[in-house]
């Protein structure tokens, strides 16, 4: 009992011990942290109105369109929360999501390696994943799901170190499965390949018995998200909405024009250009990787299926051929078996012959924490809103003028949600309440809905941004005048928003 609460006062000691890695490291680089005005990105935003519309009793998909997963809009609705008009509450969430994938790469590193490497380990993957271009957006769907990805690596790794597995640990890999399809499926493919493996090799040491059993059990778990979500959607009436936004639009509204081994091509080039894109010394453990599994201690067929996983993890998250930088961030991940590949080396040939107290492992490891902070201040990706005041950006200034009216209506059109919902802290009157990145010959409802809500003056203000001036504007605007005007530069183009209102 004594060894067990032991054991156990470890885990919760180094937990806290990546909680502050993320703390620290987030603080300086996620723009929803207290050292940012304000989170531009227009993504976050959406998801932001939608997860605090859900806790304003509006249900998604049937009276808020948005083709995002239903558990990342429940994520940002418990941000919201904390603070209905800042995305203060979502960094708290960052930190503690981003603490659990952490933990879960440490015990992955204690699979191979003395547990004192993990204290230098996982400060410089963190700096490596928050100063990379996929981390330029926080707040990604890819951010959150980070801890579902560390967790069924390390099971899967775990596995085949000790060739140990139960139900329940295959039940909660099925629930981490489960969570990433309701979340954004195109993030399976790590599933699919890893399980896959996992349960093939199962079948041959254990039996088809036991293989139907388990493969029972992880099906069990992945379907219980679903299972919630659909109970949800059920109850209020909108499961068709769900099924026909998140799903099927979701499939038709993606290009697929290129054949099979076109598209394969292409992704090779995505990935390619990922890793040439990536810092000097990062774009080695990425190209090194399948040479860094070699030593190892895994069986072959474990290294195998990792190597194969690397692909198929890319393949899935780009076989829609969009090409946005936040995408590649769970591959990342693998960078922690690149690095622990090359602990491994540098401990059979450098490290074993050095003779470290635990005091200075302890001082090198907090050198190295310290070091990489400072470092990752110099390296942030965007300091556009970094330490400024917040009433000089004009989410605030147009914040500041609609809420001087009594329960006021608000509509943005020509572009994602810029922001005016968060700061104004209103939820959308209308089922259209931004432009989604569709082309209009695809999917030309939402467009169509947008300009109807302009023309019927469904809303008292409208936020209109555009690269024009606005008298060149597709929408009728007639009856509004404009009371703001601001120009600014968003994803690093010069960009028009206007603030009208119903005359």
């Amino acid at each position: 009992m004594i060894n067990f609460f032991k054991k156990n006062k470890q885990n919760y000691l180094f937990f806290f011990y990546c909680f502050l890695i993320s703390f620290f490291f987030l603080l300086l680089t996620s723009k929803n942290s207290f050292l940012y005005a304000f989170n531009d990105w227009a993504d976050a935003n959406s998801f932001f109105t939608v997860g605090k519309s859900i806790f304003r009793g509006i249900v998604p998909y049937k009276e808020l369109f948005e083709q995002k997963g239903p558990l990342l809009y429940f994520i940002y609705g418990i941000g919201s929360i904390f603070s209905s008009t800042t995305f203060h509450g979502i960094f708290f969430l960052e930190v503690f999501f981003f603490s659990f994938f952490l933990y879960y790469l440490y015990k992955t590193i204690t699979l191979f390696l003395k547990k004192q490497y993990s204290y230098f380990l996982l400060p410089i993957i963190t700096y490596i994943i928050v100063t990379s271009l996929s981390f330029i957006t926080t707040g990604s769907a890819e951010e959150f799901c980070l801890p579902m990805f560390s967790y069924t690596l390390y099971s899967f790794l775990k596995y085949f170190k000790t060739f140990e597995l139960t139900k329940k640990d295959i039940f909660m890999n099925g629930i981490m499965a489960g969570l990433i399809f309701m979340i954004k499926y195109t993030m399976l493919g790590f599933w699919i390949s890893l399980m896959f493996f996992l349960l093939l090799h199962f079948l041959f040491k254990k039996g088809i018995k036991k293989f139907v059993l388990y493969s029972f059990s992880f099906l069990l778990g992945f379907s219980l998200p679903f299972g919630i979500c659909s109970i949800y959607f059920l109850l209020n009436d909108a499961f068709l909405d769900f099924i026909n936004c998140y799903f099927i639009t979701n499939l038709k509204c993606y290009p697929n024009s290129l054949d099979f081994l076109s598209r394969l091509r292409y992704i090779w080039i995505i990935l390619s250009t990922s890793i040439y894109n990536s810092k000097f010394w990062v774009k080695y453990l990425f190209i090194w990787f399948f040479f860094l599994l070699i030593p190892i201690k895994l069986e072959k067929y474990a290294k195998v299926s990792i190597s194969i996983t690397f692909f198929l993890t890319h393949i899935f998250l780009y076989w829609g051929l969009r090409e946005y930088s936040y995408y590649f961030l769970p591959m990342h991940l693998f960078l922690l078996i690149s690095m622990i590949g090359l602990c491994v080396l540098l401990d059979r040939f450098l490290f074993s012959k050095i003779n470290l107290s635990t005091t200075k492992q302890y001082l090198f490891s907090f050198l190295i924490f310290i070091l990489l902070l400072v470092s990752c201040y110099f390296s942030i990706n965007d300091k556009e809103y970094f330490l400024k005041d917040k009433n000089t950006i004009f989410q605030y200034q147009f914040a500041e003028y609609i809420n001087q009216y009594e329960n006021p209506t608000l509509l943005n059109v020509g572009s994602l949600d810029m922001g005016i919902y968060t700061t104004s802290n209103i939820s959308p009157t209308t089922r259209h309440f931004h432009l989604m990145n569709f082309d209009y010959k695809v999917f030309p409802d939402n467009y169509d809905a947008l300009r109807e809500s302009v023309e019927n003056h469904e809303t008292l203000f409208i936020v209109y941004t555009t690269n024009k001036e606005i008298e060149e504007s597709e929408y009728n605007f007639s009856n509004y005048e404009v009371i703001k005007k601001c120009v600014h530069k968003y994803d690093r183009f010069e960009k028009i928003t206007y603030l009208l209102q119903l005359r």
